[in-house]
């Protein structure tokens, strides 16, 4: 194929130590075809074909991120936003804003808080959500997901009480006197609320799959080793039938779901160069982050 575009004049960082700077860049079609002196490379460009000035911009390898939630992250990207909150009056903050203009009754979902970036560095309460949600059921997950915070109503609702046992694999923080949940959900406790939340349609995925590529795509990700299940995997495989999907994808296989993919056939390797199958996700004892 030949040479349509040369880059140059920028700073090249190729990541490779046996050629760490180039002066240009020749592409062809979809592919980079070379990369050189800014000589070599116009040298190539067939007749037509552009050239382009970047008056020293960066140009680097596009990112690949090996491990994320792509759908989570497009669905929380309508949620609450909780990043980076600097304390836990200014998540009760950021709720109340929400719970003010939200339909009386309507699950309130965000993600982002980390109680290790406040003042007192305690998990919060129900109580404190109970707050400033005084007329909805409420779950806010942890910035590493793997621990959630509930109101009352959500509790309730869930049927999660001093008598509920832990589930397997999950613990229901007590209050040490009382015995009472204080409102935090560790890694499998969660999913006593997560089964109250409506799963999200087939449209509400592929809008949530093309938010999170539209922010990886600004953050320079050209690659995403996915660690979902079953939804994700339709949603990019629509994505791709519509000519919609703009990065690559490997997919990883859940353990809960490997039944399933073995019986229709599904090996590591399956696929092309836009959605490929990869390894198995095995999620066996906690995680650091929810402590």
């Amino acid at each position: 194929m030949p040479v349509d575009l040369v880059l140059f004049n920028g700073d090249f960082q190729t990541m490779d130590s046996r050629l760490p700077r180039v002066e240009a860049v020749a592409i062809a079609g979809d592919r980079i075809a070379d990369v050189g002196s800014s000589s070599a490379m116009r040298a190539q460009l067939a007749p037509g074909g552009r050239l382009v000035d970047l008056a020293g911009r960066t140009v680097t390898p596009g990112f690949i991120d090996a491990h994320l939630h792509f759908l989570a992250y497009g669905l929380s990207l309508r949620e609450i936003d909780l990043i980076n909150v600097p304390s836990l009056a200014a998540a009760q903050a950021k709720v109340a804003e929400k719970a003010a203009t939200a339909p009386a009754g309507q699950w309130l979902t965000g993600r982002g808080w980390d109680q290790m970036l406040w003042p007192v560095a305690t998990f919060p309460t129900r109580a404190a959500l109970d707050a400033v949600t005084p007329g909805h059921p409420a779950f806010l997950r942890r910035k590493c997901g793997h621990a959630g915070w509930a109101n009352s109503r959500a509790l309730e609702l869930a049927g999660i009480t001093a008598q509920t046992p832990d589930p397997p694999g999950g613990e229901i923080v007590r209050d040490p006197g009382s015995g009472e949940p204080t409102g935090m959900l560790l890694e499998r406790a969660m999913d006593l609320i997560f089964a109250l939340l409506a799963e999200p349609t087939d449209d509400q995925v592929q809008a949530a799959l093309l938010l999170a590529q539209q922010k990886a795509h600004e953050y320079g990700i050209v690659g995403v080793h996915n660690m979902e299940a079953a939804p994700a995997l339709r949603g990019f495989q629509s994505l791709r039938r519509q000519g919609k999907l703009k990065l690559r994808v490997l997919q990883q296989i859940p353990e809960t779901e490997l039944d399933a993919a073995i019986a229709v056939g599904l090996q590591s390797g399956y696929g092309d160069e836009w959605i490929r199958i990869g390894a198995l996700k095995i999620f066996a004892d906690g995680s650091l982050g929810a402590r």
